[in-house]
């Protein structure tokens, strides 16, 4: 699933408005007990799907992916700047999100070498926790970026 460079450096609004374009992963997060990720599917509604049955690889089990309009889970917030809240989760919800709230911040660097050239360096973005992180909410999700194309 190669995505193209565009994305990396598009700005934020882009991710917090995923809905509105066809990305296929607009965040994900693994653990050894729980696989999370919100994604349209390339162009479909944008999902929460999550699983606590994982294989070795981490990656879920199909047969117990269990999907929810992200539009009934949780709200996000178009201005995804200045300490905002970029995802807020309902305390009801039927995700492990529900009740947490997240920001979009940098949350470190990766190397892309394209085209043998030098490597660069591009900041990875994603949501942070910051209310309702009890036991069982990811901590952290990876934003979607362009990879190396």
């Amino acid at each position: 699933m190669k995505r193209s460079l565009w994305w990396l450096l598009a700005s934020p609004f882009l991710v917090a408005q995923a809905h509105a374009a066809c990305n296929e992963g607009a965040a994900v997060y693994m653990s050894k007990r729980l696989y999370l990720e919100i994604s349209d599917g390339g162009c479909g509604e944008l999902l929460v799907s999550f699983s606590r049955k994982l294989q070795p690889n981490g990656q879920p089990q199909q047969d117990t992916l269990e999907s929810f309009p992200l539009k009934d889970e949780c709200e996000w917030n178009p201005e995804v700047k200045g300490g905002v809240d970029a995802l807020v989760c309902h305390r009801g919800g039927r995700t492990p999100l529900a009740g947490a709230r997240y920001r979009y911040r940098q949350i470190g660097t990766y190397r892309c070498e394209a085209d043998g050239g030098a490597p660069e360096v591009y900041a990875r973005y994603g949501y942070v926790c910051t209310h309702g992180c009890r036991s069982g909410v990811p901590k952290r999700m990876s934003a979607s970026h362009g990879g190396c194309s």
